[in-house]
């Protein structure tokens, strides 16, 4: 049995504590009663081969690499073909209890693995069923195609008062089986060859986090995570984190970014950083990272007073995120839901001068040279 952790609450009032990775897919809450909320990914048993495969009605899959999907009789959703590009047949169905995945072999649909996932949708101009949550997604499970030989698929899960959690599948090929990606509590979304998913503690929330998968081998692998905790008693007490991750997938880098003087024409923070081995899911999300010590400090001068806009520290952000990590400076979110930002953050570089001291690591990959005109 595989377990990960995603954000399946008893109810709305939620306490987000961590957020990390186990096998690269996890998210640990607790409810009102602080009790941790499982998914388990195990393998499917006889006893529920005829609820698994009722979804399908009988349907069959198409010679060629498309992908169907439709509603049972019995009112429950299935998807089912190439459905990661794979080349191979395989079937999400939805039934009571949870979420099947079956694959197409000797003529046959053979229940491999089952998801202890609610998924939760209603139609398109159908009554929204789930009073007093948000309107759930019109699809119990729909693919995304990121690039480079790269399918996933995505399931609708709970739905709460303001939003609704997704979880992104992939199939690892030499491993054959399915595996989790991760969590979002908004449709996970592509953007320059990156997946991006997003996670916070509640709607007014103290924490919230941006993660950022690229593809590798057909596969998606986590890049980087960009989360703000901010004390909503005390707005000076916060906690802003960078964490990076290696080919593998594996935490490799954490950066604290410590705000300092900020006007219309300065602003100065210190950047920490620790190469620590720690498990980041079992990191309290107002915790620094162990190992942390000074790497870089950043003074940015606004000649024409451009530090007092909103855009300003944004774009002091979405800098630092683009040197550290390597991803467009396009994709950084601040991190906000994806119906809250529309347009990239200016390029400080191109409104200001940048002074970085440090170490020589930090200088070297922090610093710029001002672009002409």
């Amino acid at each position: 049995m595989r377990e990960f952790w995603i954000v399946l609450s008893l109810s709305f009032a939620i306490q987000l504590t961590a957020y990390g990775q186990l096998d690269g897919v996890s998210v640990f809450v607790e409810d009102a009663n602080q009790n941790y909320l499982p998914v388990t990914v195990q393998p499917a048993v006889p006893a529920l081969r005829e609820a698994i495969l009722g979804a399908l009605d009988g349907s069959r899959p198409m010679p060629t690499s498309s992908i169907r999907s439709h509603v049972s009789k019995n009112g429950n959703y299935a998807m089912y073909g190439d459905i990661f590009g794979s080349g191979q047949n395989f079937a999400l169905t939805q039934y009571d209890g949870g979420v099947g995945f079956s694959e197409w072999k000797d003529g046959n649909w053979k229940p491999e693995e089952t998801l202890s996932i609610t998924s939760e949708w209603a139609p398109k101009g159908g009554e929204n069923p789930y009073l007093g949550r948000t309107t759930p997604a019109e699809r119990a499970f729909w693919t995304l195609d990121i690039g480079r030989g790269c399918r996933v698929a995505v399931i609708a899960c709970d739905t709460e008062k303001y939003f609704q959690t997704f979880c992104v599948l992939q199939f690892n090929g030499s491993k054959k089986e399915l595996e989790i990606v991760g969590p979002s509590m908004e449709p996970p979304r592509i953007q320059l060859g990156y997946l991006l998913t997003f996670n916070c503690s509640s709607p007014r929330s103290e924490w919230q986090a941006w993660d950022y998968f690229h593809t590798s081998k057909g596969l998606l692998i986590h890049s980087a995570q960009w989360s703000e905790w901010r004390n909503n008693s005390n707005p000076d007490d916060g906690l802003t984190t960078l964490r990076t991750y290696n080919r593998e997938g594996q935490l490799a880098e954490t950066f604290d970014v410590e705000d300092g003087w900020m006007d219309q024409n300065n602003y100065n923070c210190t950047l920490s950083r620790s190469v620590a081995n720690y498990s980041a899911e079992s990191l309290p999300a107002n915790q620094k990272a162990p190992g942390l010590s000074d790497y870089a400090q950043i003074k940015i001068n606004w000649p024409n007073g451009e530090g007092s806009d909103p855009d300003g520290l944004g774009s002091v952000e979405a800098y630092l995120f683009e040197k550290l990590t390597g991803i467009p400076h396009d994709l950084f979110q601040n991190p906000l839901p994806p119906n809250e930002t529309e347009t990239p953050w200016p390029k400080v570089e191109k409104l200001a001068t940048i002074k970085i001291t440090g170490s020589a690591d930090a200088v070297a990959r922090l610093s710029i040279k001002r672009p002409k005109n």
